[in-house]
């Protein structure tokens, strides 16, 4: 047991006790569980579909760019292996269960990298014992891939700038690549990562052909996206094409995320009653309803708007858990206080330490992460599932402030030990510099 409790082999016990808290809860909710979440009924829809003609579709259309493809492929794989709805729902959920444990043991590593093996179990424990990343841990969405390529990615990240070179760049240009195909959301750590290097001194001749070469990579990437794109829609798009509706909908937005639920969907409604045109024309014309009514807002109450957008929203996605349904037995009231809890700290210390601490490039680069997404998601919808993914970087932000504060705390309680100690020796002479 004592062996177990060392943070070097402490990890596998965490890892066990993942695996036996996460199989748990799929007996307890069923394996075909599903929340009744949309999204998730349609990356399955979609992963079927997909597997079957090899056409990417999402929400019922016939081709589709409401998405980026990554995650359907990836559950399309696994379904083509399924004989029947029941296996299907087994392999994705072993699936998950895996990502699960592979986005625990990252966080175990960039931890340890950020403030040794301690942070790294601390922060592993955080992951592994939160209730949220249990349940979201259960649905099929892509926030259980992402949120491994979010964490890996910082962490290769942070090894390219202890170690220049072509071997942790290719590696992470491979990661963020997956990232991108999953979430476009992906495109906000680039800017943290040059600035992180930049401040790391990296050697600035590598880093433009690294950068030029990085920007080759991905237009070659995502050609094929785009030129599908353009023979769908006869138009650009970049990545997906349903910004128009989240930013309609944050614009009924306060802190509660549906405070007026049904506002947004009715005037959706009303816009689209008599709507002939594809899928981006009506995010188009979502996007314009938006503006609208954000000017609107603003004549009428810019208070409530600049309250909403620079506090409300924000406040909303870092503390309240999008997804809970009753699991384990947890009792939402403490499953929503923990949560919120856990996240302020979790700012609060990724503040701190940005701004001093051994490792503060480091906590830089992942509060500018933190920072872009929440600016982008309060944009748009301010809702936990969004920065869902960058959760672990709070979770280590904690950890290290937990063990800097443990630290100084017995420095404290050991000196006026040493100081008396001290007291008590027998005097001796320095004869350095006698004559």
């Amino acid at each position: 047991m004592k062996g177990l409790l060392n943070p070097d082999r402490g990890i596998y016990l965490l890892l066990a006790l993942a695996s036996v808290l996460r199989i748990a809860a799929v007996y307890d909710v069923g394996i075909t569980y599903d929340g009744q979440y949309i999204d998730a009924v349609r990356f399955m829809d979609s992963a079927r579909e997909l597997a079957a003609s090899g056409r990417f579709t999402f929400a019922g259309a016939e081709s589709s760019a409401y998405q980026m493809p990554g995650y359907s492929a990836f559950l399309a794989l696994l379904l083509s292996a399924a004989e029947s709805p029941f296996t299907e729902h087994l392999l994705v959920k072993a699936t998950l269960l895996l990502l699960s444990l592979a986005t625990i043991y990252m966080v175990y590593l960039l931890g340890s990298r950020v403030g040794g093996l301690w942070v790294g179990l601390v922060a592993s424990a955080f992951l592994t014992f939160s209730m949220p990343n249990i349940y979201t841990g259960l649905l099929t969405l892509s926030e259980n891939p992402f949120s491994l390529a979010v964490t890996t990615f910082a962490l290769l990240v942070i090894r390219l700038g202890d170690e220049p070179g072509w071997k942790y760049f290719s590696l992470s240009l491979g990661v963020f690549i997956l990232a991108i195909y999953l979430r476009q959301a992906a495109l906000m750590m680039l800017p943290p990562a040059l600035i992180y290097l930049l401040l790391r001194r990296f050697p600035r001749k590598l880093l433009w052909r690294q950068t030029a070469a990085a920007i080759m990579v991905i237009v070659a990437v995502l050609m094929p996206w785009w030129i599908r794109n353009y023979c769908l829609f006869d138009a650009f798009v970049p990545f997906t094409s349903f910004e128009g509706a989240p930013l309609l909908e944050g614009t009924y937005q306060r802190f509660d995320p549906y405070p007026e639920h049904g506002g947004a969907f009715v005037q959706m409604d009303e816009l689209t009653s008599n709507f002939t045109g594809n899928e981006l024309e009506k995010s188009h014309l979502f996007a314009r309803a938006a503006h609208q009514r954000l000017v609107q807002r603003w004549r009428t109450d810019p208070l409530d708007l600049v309250f909403t957008y620079a506090l409300g929203k924000p406040a909303a996605a870092w503390l309240l858990p999008h997804y809970w349904d009753t699991v384990l037995g947890a009792s939402s009231y403490w499953v929503l206080r923990v949560h919120a809890v856990m996240s302020a700290l979790g700012l609060a210390a990724l503040l701190a330490l940005s701004i001093r601490s051994d490792a503060r490039y480091e906590f830089v680069f992942m509060g500018l992460c933190v920072l872009l997404v929440t600016v982008g998601t309060s944009y748009y919808l301010g809702l936990h599932r969004y920065v869902y993914p960058f959760m672990p970087f709070l979770y280590v932000a904690i950890a290290c402030a937990l063990n800097r504060l443990t630290s100084r705390c017995s420095q404290r309680l050991s000196s006026p030990l040493s100081g008396s100690a001290a007291a008590s020796a027998p005097e001796t002479l320095d004869y350095r510099g006698v004559r």
